[in-house]
């Protein structure tokens, strides 16, 4: 007998482009298993060297002795369209769909279905057979993987608020390509009170909320001490105005840190060094006294909402050996003395952080050692910046590469692909020889407002999860993504949906981005002791390069379980994770709502569900989907998510 199977494939490219194809197998029987008149089953064949389905009605069944056994339990089960069995391991299971057809050897696909339509009748030859089609692409592949996890001890502690988020100053044409930040996003003028920024904010939190960004130079404190003056900012503020552009006042400083208890954040504020007004490299205290003074008369401390200060931003100008060096870190003396003056107690002082470079290597390579030699006792906290730099054209993907790819920190030469990465290595040995903990205070896919209007896409959230996996394994104990709201690269939209671009007339919404669900599942998931990543085994000997997987103990779970992240970049690649066994496990799969989007997509969806937010004054169902423990995991091309195993016993979780 022979049975066809017909599936519609479909097969993304990078750059959006959908090919759709139906991929039609015909099975010849490989076993005599026939059925009776009325069972579910009215024919059962099988083809060896091929499977299918997503998920297993009874799990692995074991010690089923041959391929016709298989088909007579599959013909025994009402809800079953498809079984598999595995000829080397006598191992049978029973599905209810055939999604996901594709070659795999050591497997026997059956299906379970309706008879064969009759032939039929026959009718005028034809003058001629018609031109064959062109062969059609092959099918998505099978990678299977066993997967090991290193549970025993934990690696590094991050800190609760690991996944932040920064604000920064930029006026609505600037900041970002094309159109600049827009004139509600700014740290000047976001709106702090809306309802909706409020609940997606708190649902981060604990968080850090850092408050900085290139203008931090330019802005002027008009506290009720300050000696300077100034005017809150308008977007319809000319050329020449006699107004400060960049004008924090006691009033928007009161709002931010009521913005932040809100949303159980604390922030970190890049202080004004050096103003444009001062000498270059010349610290102005009587600016910084007027706002540490007026902070601690509203209470904001370390116990409240003011975690710490940076001084300085991407200030390597100032080169080693140079007046303009030493004054920079001799700076830090003088406002570490000022902080302690303020506020006397170590539990409510805020940390002083910094210096905040970019990416300017080779210089870093020197230059970052000697500012913390040169900071020792003063410095609390050592804070980088760096950007992956996606590309801008297909293909967009690009994971952290943590190898430099001189091979030598003294010769690199400013960002590189993946760069993100041995950047991260290398400022965590920077910080570890100082013995400071280490913050990537600015970070996100591309800078200059985010590189391109990708930059708030699904191809940046395959980044971003690899990221957060990658440098809490680095030693890392805070990344603040660039930006909460501003730019392209902001996880709610605002700049976004106020210009030309594809989201524009959507306006300032704050409707979640990508990233942002992928920093929630994390928060949620993920508690700060990470673990060893995953050990992979190929069982056939395919690349797994463009699977990443990290492993963290499960937050709020103190009984051994333990949370995998796993990001798959391939276009065509289907990874099948086979792990111990570990009990029933929790399956948190996100992919674009429209598939033929690809990585350009701007909603994505949990488990099949779309993830909108909308006018709701609630956030979705973020609800898994519970897995037995017996089948793999299976983790389809341009997709992310994570895997809660609650029975992992893990010693380092318990």
């Amino acid at each position: 007998s022979r049975v066809c199977v017909g599936a519609v494939m479909k097969r993304t490219a990078v750059s959006g482009f959908a090919l759709g194809l139906v991929l039609v197998v015909c099975l010849d029987a490989v076993s005599a298993a026939t059925t009776a008149a009325t069972s579910p089953c009215t024919n059962c064949s099988g083809v060896a060297g091929m499977n299918a389905g997503d998920s297993s009605l009874s799990g692995k069944l074991s010690a089923v002795a041959t391929a016709d056994a298989c088909c007579a339990l599959c013909r025994n089960n009402a809800a079953c369209v498809v079984w598999t069995w595995a000829p080397s391991t006598h191992t049978c299971w029973l599905k209810d769909n055939a999604r996901g057809l594709h070659s795999q050897d050591d497997r026997v696909l059956g299906l379970c279905g309706a008879p064969l339509p009759p032939p039929s009748p026959p009718g005028p030859k034809p003058p001629g057979p018609p031109p064959s089609p062109p062969s059609p692409p092959p099918p998505p592949s099978a990678v299977n993987v066993t997967v090991t996890l290193n549970s025993e001890r934990a690696i590094w502690q991050t800190a609760v608020g690991y996944v932040s988020y920064t604000l920064d100053w930029w006026l609505p044409t600037e900041g970002a390509s094309p159109e600049g930040w827009g004139p509600d996003a700014s740290v000047l003028e976001l709106n702090f009170d809306s309802p909706k920024l409020q609940m997606l904010t708190a649902a981060l939190g604990p968080a850090y909320l850092r408050i900085g960004g290139s203008l931090d130079k330019e802005v002027v404190y008009d506290m009720p001490s300050s000696v300077e003056k100034c005017a809150p900012p308008s977007s319809e503020l000319g050329v020449g105005s006699t107004l400060h552009p960049s004008c924090l006042n006691a009033s928007r400083w009161t709002a931010i840190h009521k913005f932040a208890a809100a949303t159980n954040s604390l922030v970190v504020f890049g202080l004004s060094f050096p103003q444009q007004a001062s000498a270059e490299g010349r610290l102005n205290t009587s600016q910084l006294l007027a706002l540490f003074e007026y902070s601690k008369l509203q209470n904001f401390s370390l116990t409240t909402t003011l975690y710490g200060f940076e001084l300085g931003e991407e200030l390597t100008q100032f080169k080693e050996g140079t007046d303009a060096f030493t004054e920079y870190t001799e700076s830090y003396y003088t406002v570490a003395k000022i902080l302690r003056s303020i506020w006397t107690t170590d539990f409510e002082r805020p940390k002083l952080m910094g210096p905040c470079p970019g990416m300017s290597w080779p210089q870093l390579a020197t230059w970052y050692p000697a500012f913390l030699e040169g900071t020792k006792g003063a410095l609390d906290i050592s804070v980088y910046h760096s950007y992956n730099q996606i590309k801008t054209s297909p293909p967009r993907i690009l994971y952290l590469n943590t190898t430099i790819p001189s091979g030598d920190l003294h010769t690199q030469q400013g960002p590189s692909p993946g760069g993100t990465g041995w950047q991260g290595a290398a400022q965590a040995s920077f910080a570890n020889k100082a013995g400071v903990p280490l913050w990537l205070g600015e970070f996100g896919p591309h800078n200059g407002g985010g590189g391109g209007t990708y930059a708030s896409t699904f191809v940046s959230s395959l980044w971003y999860l690899d990221a957060l996996g990658t440098l809490a394994e680095l030693n890392h104990s805070v990344l603040a993504r660039q930006t909460l709201v501003g730019g392209n690269y902001e996880l709610l939209r605002c700049s976004s949906g106020q210009g030309s671009g594809p989201e524009t007339g959507f306006g300032c919404d704050f409707e979640p981005h990508p990233d942002y669900w992928v920093a929630l599942l994390w928060k949620r998931l993920m508690n700060p002791s990470v673990l060893q990543a995953p050990t992979l085994a190929v069982r056939g000997g395919e690349d797994t390069a463009s699977l990443r997987l990290h492993a963290h103990c499960t937050a709020g779970s103190p009984n051994g379980s333990v949370t995998v992240s796993f990001s798959n970049m391939a276009e065509t690649e289907t990874f099948y994770l086979q792990f111990a066994p570990l009990g029933s496990r929790v399956e948190y799969h996100l992919a674009p709502t429209n598939q033929t989007e690809g990585v350009d997509a701007r909603k994505i969806s949990l488990n099949g569900d779309p993830l909108v937010v909308g006018d709701a004054t609630t956030l979705p169902d973020l609800a898994g989907r519970v897995v037995s423990g017996l089948s793999d995991v299976i983790v389809a091309p341009l997709s992310l998510g994570y895997i809660v195993f609650p029975s992992a016993l893990a010693a380092a979780c318990m």
